[in-house]
């Protein structure tokens, strides 16, 4: 789970990874095209990974 509201400066930050991830989806379609467009999954991952480590852990619930 991604909490939006604790990464939201981090999502508009123009050198941040929402951003890279936008220019790495460019580089995927520019070497592989629409056919096939295997690299699409792969920096969704990485960009959801990314992302998650940017959010504070959530407090245990008692």
């Amino acid at each position: 789970m991604i909490n939006i509201d604790a990464i939201e400066a981090v999502l508009f930050d123009g050198d941040g990874p929402a951003y890279r991830a936008l220019d790495a989806m460019n580089s995927v379609q520019e070497h592989e095209g629409y056919e096939g467009f295997r690299g699409a999954p792969r920096v969704v991952l990485a960009l959801l990974q990314i992302l998650s480590e940017q959010a504070p852990e959530p407090s245990p619930e008692k």
